[in-house]
């Protein structure tokens, strides 16, 4: 033979199937048979000879194989679920570790691994999983697994607090461990600053306030997913504010005590009482305590009682303060008055005084009496006086008044009785001209005090006019008109006392209206002295006048100037033209002219014989 070739019964290769020494390498089949053939076969050489084969059988024992897992991680103080496996052949292991752990059974390959502190502080440790050495050629084979111990997240959210109502919650966390952030939250209704921030602040809700206490909660993160995130709570205590009512003002007289009667809330556990003065309480921690006032205090007259509640919390303490008025003397000053006779008059009598707030005051009239009058005291403390009817001059009341807690001052009112003149009131009266005009002049006269006296009523400046004016025995005014042609206003000045000898002038204003001229429309000149001429009313006043008297066809019978109701100048019946003619009975006519400007009066009258 010259040359050969390796064949085989498996699957598997050669590296160069024509050397004598190739590499075979088996394939799966031939590993999971066990065993492979492999014949060597030579060529066919020249001649009679054949070819020749030889074979040998190859055993394949089974490598052993094994797997630790893949590298995991846990939390500091848990211990690790390990998940080995092994194959091949290898029929069992063993657990080992680079650190210092324990198993729980290291020939299990599901063994429970539970790190030592110095693993933990290590911060990882290496396990190794080691099959056995099963016969023939094979060895023992070995696989690592890391195992990262990781610290976990820590919080803490700081130590509990008390605050005061209306205070925020400054607050001072911290983390630590793999924890990387933190978010803050609350059990209630508040409100904080910033939830990420570890010093935020809480501002209490309507209900944290309402409950009076509330937790707050910091959470971290989980950065690595295994431990978990850490919480950690802090407990906050919501105090009230304190409350303090010392109780409302007082009054007392000197020499009492004050009885207080104060109070405290909120978060209050205790009070204190002190003093503007120097004066001392019974107890001054006591709410009802009592104080009794320094002859100081009394002297200024007021004092500050200040109640101030107390707490051991975190809130401030409150005070308020009532003021207490120690009555002080009272005083009264003179009243001065003047009145008129028989007008009675209330004076008040605390006017100008000094007195102490809420006084409650009494007035009493006290001897001597007044001599020219009398006096009482009214239902309000006022004292009315009265004087006595036409008294005139001074008189006083002497008063007393005094407050609720007996202190009392004296004082008099002195009165002026003054007598006032009788008044005359402005007065215009109207008469007709010529006329004698009577004025019932008491009509306009006056006396406030009752006192006056007509007996003294008299002219003191005649009319302007020239009429003649008097007051007769009934007190009228009388001013005679007569005789006199006087139209328009006119005056004269009158006056009149009382019997205290006050007198009052006053002018009195008459008007006078023209002149009325009245013809009476009937003669008879029967010599009976009967209307035996022809009267003109007031034709008297009109030196100048012209009177013309016609008979019923027009003629003129009698024209005179200067008429006067007189025999002489009156027609009595006969002409005066041409002689004094007899005149028949009948109707005439007449015409006047007062020679005064005035339109001509003109009318009828009827003679009889």
């Amino acid at each position: 033979a010259t040359n050969s070739i390796w064949s085989t019964a498996g699957d598997g290769t050669f590296d160069d199937f024509t050397s004598l020494t190739p590499v075979y390498t088996p394939d799966s089949a031939d590993i999971a048979n066990g065993s492979v053939a492999l014949i060597l076969t030579t060529n066919d050489p020249p001649g009679v000879c054949s070819a020749l084969s030889d074979q040998l059988v190859i055993t394949i024992e089974l490598l052993a194989t094994v797997n630790a897992g893949i590298n995991f991680s846990i939390c500091t103080g848990n211990a690790a679920n390990l998940s080995g496996t092994i194959g091949g052949g290898a029929s069992a292991s063993t657990w080992s570790t680079g650190g210092t752990g324990t198993f729980d059974d290291n020939s299990l390959l599901n063994a429970i691994y539970t790190p030592s502190p110095a693993d933990t502080l290590a911060g990882s440790v290496v396990l190794t999983l080691t099959t056995d050495d099963p016969p023939g050629l094979c060895t023992s084979q070995s696989s690592q697994v890391t195992l990262t111990i990781t610290s976990p997240p820590t919080a803490n959210s700081g130590v509990d607090q008390a605050i005061c109502e209306g205070d925020i919650v400054n607050l001072s966390g911290s983390i630590g461990g793999t924890a990387t952030l933190s978010t803050w939250t609350t059990a209630g209704d508040g409100t904080f600053s910033s939830v990420s921030f570890l010093n935020a602040d809480y501002t209490p809700g309507t209900n944290d306030l309402s409950n009076g206490s509330i937790v707050l909660t910091l959470t971290t993160n989980d950065p690595d997913s295994n431990c978990g995130v850490a919480t950690d709570q802090v407990n906050i205590i919501i105090d009230q504010l304190l409350i303090a009512n010392a109780g409302t003002d007082q009054q007392i007289c000197p020499g009492d005590v004050v009885n207080l009667s104060g109070t405290f809330g909120g978060s209050a556990t205790s009070s204190t009482w002190s003093s503007s003065g120097t004066g001392t309480f019974d107890d001054v921690n006591n709410l009802n305590a009592v104080y009794s006032p320094s002859s100081a205090d009394g002297s200024v007259g007021s004092i500050t009682l200040t109640l101030t509640a107390n707490t051991s919390g975190p809130c401030s303490s409150a005070s308020t303060s009532m003021l207490v008025d120690i009555n002080q003397p009272i005083s009264v000053v003179q009243q001065n008055l003047s009145i008129e006779i028989g007008q009675s008059t209330p004076v008040d009598v605390t006017f100008g005084g000094n007195f102490n707030p809420n006084d409650v005051l009494t007035t009493s009239i006290i001897s001597p009496l007044p001599a020219q009058g009398s006096a009482n005291v009214l239902a309000n403390g006022i004292i009315e006086y009265t004087p006595d009817p036409s008294t005139v001059g001074v008189d006083s009341v002497t008063f007393e008044v005094c407050n609720q807690c007996g202190l009392c001052d004296q004082n008099i009112i002195l009165i002026d009785i003054i007598n006032i003149p009788p008044e005359i009131q402005p007065t215009t009266t109207t008469v007709g001209g010529g006329d004698v005009a009577t004025i019932d002049i008491t009509t306009f006269i006056s006396d406030l005090n009752g006192n006056l006296d007509l007996l003294t009523l008299e002219i003191i400046s005649q009319p302007l006019s020239g009429a003649v004016a008097f007051i007769d025995a009934n007190n009228n005014l009388v001013i005679d008109y007569s005789g006199i042609p006087f139209v328009g206003t006119d005056e004269l000045t009158i006056r009149v006392c009382d019997l205290l000898g006050a007198c009052t002038t006053a002018v009195i204003f008459v008007v006078v209206n023209p002149v009325v001229i009245t013809v009476y429309n009937a003669v008879s000149p029967n010599g009976d002295d009967k209307h035996d001429y022809l009267e003109i009313n007031n034709i008297d006043l009109f030196p100048n006048c012209n009177v013309k008297i016609f008979n019923r066809w027009g003629d003129k019978i009698f024209d005179i100037d200067g008429y006067e109701n007189t025999p002489e100048k009156a027609f009595s019946g006969q002409s005066n033209l041409g002689g004094k003619s007899e005149l028949p009975a009948g109707t005439y006519f007449y015409s006047i002219d007062l020679g005064d400007g005035t339109q001509v009066k003109s009318g009828f009258f009827v003679m009889n014989r």
